[in-house]
């Protein structure tokens, strides 16, 4: 992250929560089109994790702004980070 963002974990708060997950499905697509999206499937595993956590973001003005993030985990890896 840059020194114009930071996570809950670095200004000393932990993740709102985890939750364990036993598998998991994600789609992307460039182009919102229904027709060209590639799932991707993570099979069955014991080190998936779930992470709703916050990071502040600097505005313009120099003030700090809370924004919400998801992130799924397996194991040390991010599968997946939106926020």
């Amino acid at each position: 992250m840059s020194s114009t963002s930071r996570m809950s974990s670095q200004i000393g708060e932990s993740p709102w929560t985890t939750l364990q997950l036993t598998r998991f499905s994600h789609a992307t697509s460039e182009n919102l089109n229904p027709a060209h999206v590639n799932w991707v499937h993570i099979p069955e595993r014991d080190d998936l994790v779930l992470v709703l956590d916050f990071s502040q973001v600097m505005s313009s003005d120099g003030q700090w702004q809370d924004s919400k993030v998801l992130k799924v985990l397996r194991g040390a890896a991010v599968m997946v980070c939106t926020g």
